[in-house]
């Protein structure tokens, strides 16, 4: 008897490993129409190809937003977003032009958000001031044309441009 479920064990413990370790990806416009469409999918990595995105997508889980291509000539170019997590975890936005605001409003304890190779015509903000242990912005090599209003346990800019002037304190 016991046997038997030690092998149902092993059956149970391999389907489950195999059927959890796939990362999911889709690509806008190709798969979905649109940024927020392909962030409702629930998956884990959201490319984008390079073109004018109106849109503000709102983020609530850990995810990597990024843009297909690795050329930093023809970013994608997105209205804005919302960062607004619901559940721990890192999410990454790379090689992305964001024309409006950049709003976070972090909730989570020990989350991570990162602005790798980006855009920001308009300042990263912080909606609300984030008092959680190891919240973490960070910012790397990214061209911000405003100051940051950033509010978190821990920021960093790094190998950042940042032009204009604010009436903000940083």
């Amino acid at each position: 008897m016991r046997s038997v479920a030690i092998g149902w064990s092993l059956v149970l413990v391999t389907i489950l490993s195999t059927s959890s370790a796939r990362a999911t990806t889709l690509t806008v416009p190709d798969d979905v129409p649109t940024i927020q469409a392909a962030l409702d999918a629930t998956v884990d990595s959201v490319l984008v190809r390079p073109g004018m995105f109106p849109e503000t997508p709102t983020i609530v889980r850990p995810v990597v937003l990024a843009a297909l291509e690795n050329s930093s000539q023809d970013l994608p170019t997105i209205a804005g977003v919302h960062v607004v997590t619901q559940r721990a975890g890192s999410m990454l936005l790379s090689r992305l032009r964001f024309s409006r605001s950049v709003d976070i409003s972090n909730p989570v304890p020990n989350n991570r958000i990162e602005f790798r190779d980006c855009v920001a015509d308009s300042a990263i903000t912080s909606a609300q001031q984030i008092h959680y242990p190891a919240a973490r912005l960070r910012s790397l090599r990214c061209t911000i044309h405003d100051l940051p209003d950033a509010y978190a346990d821990s920021v960093e800019v790094d190998s950042c441009l940042i032009f204009g002037s604010s009436q903000k304190s940083v």
